[in-house]
């Protein structure tokens, strides 16, 4: 009797088959018995046991993810994920004082950016608005893009003038779905206060095409009327019409609407319809006495044909004379040479002219730092504080020499430290001046000009 004998590839083939039946039975028998243990709860020791937390304070849920929160407090005392969220909803349930406690046994390694922004939301209630804004600078540098982060800490810097880096958050805000209105909202608004009209009317633009949120709380009639402001400043009257005709209709109550409609007819040299909607707007003047004239401004030449006397008198005074250009620097003495500083005798102080214009310049322990004077503010009568740029970085700067007079000549600038901040490092850049940033340059043409942006750009 012969025997067949199987190959030993048949016999691998045959002992594969037989390892893959049982590898799906077993892997069958482990789902059953995976199954059947989360069901009766036995798996819950090994599950994140505040998944369930993180669901509710997502959802709003608050009151759960506190009840949840203690619960795992109960079982691991200073569990810092769970004070975290216990933290959180309390300061959302408005129990401010609990959640400053429970915070007080987090350190700043463990808070996260909602952390951050809910104490600054706190802060803000109690009017500690710097406490709030070194709070939410803390919230960014641990989530760059939380939008309402972002928000808030534009919001805030707007109420301290700090509008320009307001603008440049909202931008980033613009940029985060679905918040895209409300960062155009709040480049509209804060564009409108820079007297940016044109970037004002192109943001409120784009924050009428977006879909509105939740996050968006500034109805339609509020940016059109705004935009209308900006693009009557912009001398663009019949574009202010368009923007205000869904509101300007018979049934309107609203009085600034038709108001705004006859600034727009004024501006087009139709007054038969100006006055037509002046008489539609009634009391609108009456009860908002500080209401300002949304016009395009002309420059005080334009106000000499019909008042020729008072604008004579006005740019003869020493008020029409307190900003000039670098250039105009003329109608004062320069320092014929260099002038010491009064509180450091090791540091030196000139203005030279150069190609690029009039130089200042200072020395110290035979090291120079150079600026270029672009502007001058002060008419020079009581005093005169030129401002520019510097040569290492090109950031703004307040030179620390100004003109005090014929009779006092130059001497440091008002408000500049006797011993500037940075002085031990020994580099005569020191005491070049004051850096400004946008803002506080911006300050300086709002106090000595009339139309601050028109001012620096012209400048």
């Amino acid at each position: 009797m012969i025997t067949m004998m199987a190959s030993p590839e048949r016999r691998r083939g045959r002992s594969h088959a037989g390892l893959a039946v049982l590898l799906v039975l077993t892997i069958g028998v482990i789902v059953g018995l995976a199954y059947a243990a989360n069901q009766a709860g036995w798996l819950r020791p090994w599950a994140d046991p505040l998944a369930d937390a993180s669901a509710a304070y997502d959802r709003g849920d608050f009151a759960t993810t506190a009840r949840i929160a203690r619960e795992r407090l109960r079982a691991t005392p200073n569990d810092p994920d769970a004070l975290r969220f216990l933290a959180r909803a309390s300061m959302r349930l408005g129990r401010d004082d609990v959640a400053q406690g429970i915070y007080q046994n987090l350190t700043i390694e463990k808070m996260q950016s909602e952390d951050f922004l809910l104490l600054a939301t706190s802060l803000s209630r109690l009017d500690q608005t710097d406490g709030a804004r070194k709070l939410l600078r803390e919230a960014i540098g641990r989530d760059p893009e939380n939008p309402q982060v972002l928000a808030e800490l534009a919001r805030l810097l707007a109420l301290v003038d700090q509008l320009d880096e307001a603008r440049a958050l909202a931008a980033r805000l613009a940029k985060i779905p679905g918040w895209e209105r409300q960062g155009w909202i709040l480049q509209g608004i804060l564009h409108h206060e820079l007297g940016r009209h044109d970037q004002s009317a192109e943001a409120l633009a784009q924050a009428l095409k977006a879909p509105e949120t939740e996050h968006s709380t500034q109805p339609d009639s509020a940016l059109r009327k705004l935009r209308a402001r900006a693009l009557l400043a912009q001398a663009k009257p019949a574009d202010a019409l368009e923007t205000l005709a869904p509101l300007n209709t018979s049934a309107t109550t609203d009085l600034e609407v038709p108001w705004l409609a006859s600034r727009a007819h004024l501006q087009r040299g139709d007054y038969e319809q100006a006055n037509a909607e002046a008489a539609r707007a009634g009391t609108y003047l009456d009860d908002q006495p500080l209401a300002t004239e949304p016009a395009a401004y002309v420059g005080a030449a334009a106000c000499a044909p019909c008042h020729k006397e008072i604008h004579g008198s006005q740019q003869s005074s020493h008020h029409g004379a307190t900003f000039a250009l670098a250039p105009e620097m003329t109608r004062w003495t320069l320092p014929d040479a260099p002038r010491t500083d009064r509180f450091n005798k090791e540091v030196h102080h000139q203005i030279t002219p150069s190609a690029e214009g009039p130089r200042f310049t200072t020395t110290r322990d035979g090291q120079a730092a150079s600026g270029l004077i672009q502007y001058v503010f002060g008419s020079g009568d009581r005093g005169a504080t030129p401002v520019g740029r510097t040569d290492d970085d090109g950031k703004p700067i307040e030179f620390r020499l100004s003109s005090y007079g014929a009779q006092q000549g130059w001497d440091v600038t008002t408000g500049h430290s006797p011993t500037p901040a940075n002085a031990a490092d020994g580099t005569a850049r020191a005491y070049l001046g004051r850096d400004l940033d946008a803002d506080g340059l911006r300050r300086c043409f709002e106090c000595h000009t009339t139309d601050t942006h028109s001012a620096i750009v012209q400048a």
